[in-house]
């Protein structure tokens, strides 16, 4: 059964933006997810600490005046030192579910950039 809902969502883990058409199986009322994989993974504890990370060190930078912005890998470095690399993939999905949910923006050279279009490096910011 293919569902015809044009109406878009947000997964949950990933936070990537899909639509009724991308699922092909399943109540359109309860899907949560945007693929197999996230639907899979669910979301960690860890998860929640990159969101914590991110928003606490946003909020730490602005009130130093150290700027507005933070870099993805600065968050990842706060909650795992020595592996952060490791943790980049889960670090940019706890940035998308923040910008979903109207917290956080993403910006590419000093421009608001949607999280589907970012490609390459990026700097994250507060929603204004």
């Amino acid at each position: 059964m293919v569902i015809a809902a044009t109406q878009e969502r947000f997964c949950l883990v990933c936070g990537k933006r899909f639509s009724g058409y991308e699922q092909s199986r399943g109540d359109w009322a309860e899907v949560r997810y945007c693929s197999q994989s996230c639907h899979e993974r669910r979301l960690l504890p860890s998860d929640r600490r990159l969101e914590a990370a991110i928003e606490m060190l946003l909020a730490w930078r602005e009130s130093k005046n150290l700027g507005a912005t933070l870099a993805p890998e600065e968050a990842a470095r706060f909650v795992d030192r020595l592996g952060w690399r490791s943790l980049m993939d889960a670090t940019f999905m706890a940035a998308r579910r923040l910008a979903v949910s109207d917290r956080l923006e993403f910006l590419q050279d000093g421009e608001v950039v949607d999280p589907d279009l970012a490609d390459g490096p990026i700097q994250l910011r507060r929603k204004r």
